[in-house]
């Protein structure tokens, strides 16, 4: 949110468990913009406390968003 995007349609993420934290930074940039996300999601309970579908529930929850699709560890999800 502190980059003040002039807008964002696409947001990609494989920052290494790290990606329930940027999401959550992304709120009002996701609540505005609503956009296509893809992130890594594979789980990092033991370093970092991140289960695996944490940030697919949060974003769920939070954001009204659905799953679209999976490759490997990545999840695809799309805005209601």
């Amino acid at each position: 949110d502190d980059l003040d995007l002039p807008a964002c349609d696409f947001l990609c993420l494989d920052i290494e468990g790290f990606e329930l934290a940027a999401l959550k930074g992304a709120t009002k940039t996701i609540a505005k913009y609503r956009p296509v996300i893809q992130f890594e999601d594979k789980g990092m309970s033991e370093r970092y406390g991140v289960a695996k579908g944490e940030a697919v529930s949060w974003l769920t929850v939070t954001h009204d968003y659905k799953v679209r699709g999976y490759a490997m560890n990545d999840v695809l999800m799309v805005p209601l």
